[in-house]
């Protein structure tokens, strides 16, 4: 038996009258093989509607009650457990006849605990007492990596969730990202999205690639490319003597928390500086706490902002935040029920002194190009704004004296680029608002209140 060396194997003696000694081989097996092979497997899903999106609760073979999954999730949507019916197979054969394989009546369910990265991806499934059950790897894209199941004779677990917690599929080697299929040897998708891209983001408008090929921060959870809602803005500059920080979801907010005195002094400072980090999200309206698109949005952009906080407070910077931007039970609720991403590393804009130190945000180039041509008939709007259809103009009509007034959104840029979308009066009042913070304003004196993005009025050639 010298091959014990490169091969290990456990030794059972049957009986001493049997006079011989059965070799098992107990060396961990593939840790997405499933518990008895099937020329034909077929699943059923029940799935929850309760959660951001619909998670399986449980998962039963279509011919047969001998083998059934079933999951617990998490207040964030994440999957906390799986419980099965272990089903022994001495030699992981072949199913001699359908429903023949799977758990012998009677058998107790076992329940399983999963363990996962910051992607969400399953990297193990663990017992009650520590013992860990399986275990997973992936490189970047995806790919598994030396999965191994540790259970000896073949009890289970089926693992049918892998890489960023979305199903996949052994035999093709695809993962199930729900409105598609997505190919981890290859980074693509294997059909199109169904969103065309965006003119200022060339990487969007290629239509299979998976997270604009960066998936050590981002994740897919739909399928579809998520779309841009907004930014966090962060602050910096000297007041007093002391530099002072501010986070915020909307420019508005910042101002709010400033004061309208040291707005007008931290904004206009040389050495102040702003980044805007880009949010993303797959906006679930109807399971937002208002049930309406600015409820949502509103949701998904605190998750992101509070995140940034979260992340400024751990490195020991002082905020000037007053109140949280989500609570500590919210955060994740509406992160998860969002798909909410954004990197926190990589601003799309940087402003010092309202001068460009890196610009990847079209709405900013938009407006300075507006300005430009508005330097010789100066009219402070429209104001420049961007969500998920694009960069827009907000605006108002009165066919009539006694006629309702109407308001709306215009988009210049974007998929939803030369549409006029009507908008109610509380809206066109939080993006006026909005405009006037980023771009700043003319008080009812004529002085120039600065904006954040636009601390210096353009002031030659200008005519009021």
């Amino acid at each position: 038996m010298n091959q014990l060396s490169s091969a290990l194997y456990e030794f059972f003696l049957f009986g001493s009258t049997h006079g011989f000694i059965q070799p098992v081989d107990i060396r961990p097996r593939n840790g997405w093989e499933k518990q008895y092979k099937k020329e034909h497997w077929e699943l059923n899903f029940t799935n929850g509607v309760s959660l951001a999106l619909p998670e399986p609760l449980q998962v039963t073979e279509a011919d047969s009650s001998k083998w059934k999954e079933s999951y617990v999730y998490g207040a964030g949507g994440e999957r906390l457990s799986m419980t099965y019916l272990p089903a022994y197979d001495d030699n992981n054969g072949w199913e001699p006849t359908p429903g023949a394989g799977g758990a012998e009546p009677g058998v107790q369910p076992k329940t399983l605990w999963y363990m996962q990265d910051a992607l969400g991806s399953t990297l193990g499934l663990v017992e009650k007492d520590g013992r860990v059950s399986s275990r997973y790897h992936y490189d970047e894209f995806g790919v598994p990596q030396d999965a191994k199941k540790f259970d000896l004779n073949w009890p289970g677990p089926d693992n049918l969730f892998g890489y960023t917690g979305l199903g996949y599929d052994f035999t093709s080697s695809n993962t199930y990202a729900r409105a598609r299929y997505y190919e981890p040897e290859i980074g693509r998708f294997i059909s199109e999205d169904t969103f065309r891209g965006d003119a200022w983001n060339p990487q969007s408008q290629n239509l299979y690639t998976y997270v604009e090929n960066n998936p050590l921060i981002y994740v897919d959870p739909t399928g579809f490319a998520a779309a841009l809602i907004g930014y966090v803005y962060i602050i910096e500059g000297p007041y007093d003597g002391k530099i002072e920080t501010y986070v915020g979801s909307t420019a508005q907010d910042i101002k709010k928390r400033m004061g309208n005195h040291k707005w007008k002094e931290i904004v206009r400072h040389p050495d102040s500086t702003v980044k805007a980090i880009e949010v993303t999200a797959d906006l679930d309206i109807k399971g937002s706490h208002k049930g309406t698109y600015f409820g949502a949005r509103n949701e998904a952009l605190r998750a992101a902002e509070q995140e940034v906080i979260n992340k400024y407070k751990s490195e020991g910077i002082k905020l000037k935040n007053v109140d949280e931007a989500a609570t500590a039970k919210n955060l994740p609720i509406w992160k998860s029920r969002h798909s909410v991403s954004f990197a926190m590393n990589s601003a799309k804009l940087a402003l010092k002194g309202g001068n460009r130190i890196n610009s990847a945000i079209g709405v900013f180039d938009i407006y300075k190009t507006a300005m430009d041509l508005r330097r010789s008939q100066f009219e402070y709007a429209p104001y420049y704004m961007q969500d998920e259809g694009g960069v827009f103009t907000i605006g108002y009509s009165k066919e009539g004296w006694f006629s309702k007034t109407k308001y709306h959104k215009t988009y210049q840029t974007g998929p939803s680029k030369g549409n006029r979308i009507n908008i109610d009066k509380e809206e066109y009042k939080f993006w006026k608002a909005e405009g006037e913070a980023l771009w700043g304003y003319l008080d009812a004196w004529g002085n120039f209140v600065p904006g954040l993005l636009n601390p210096v009025l353009p002031s030659s050639d200008i005519v009021i």
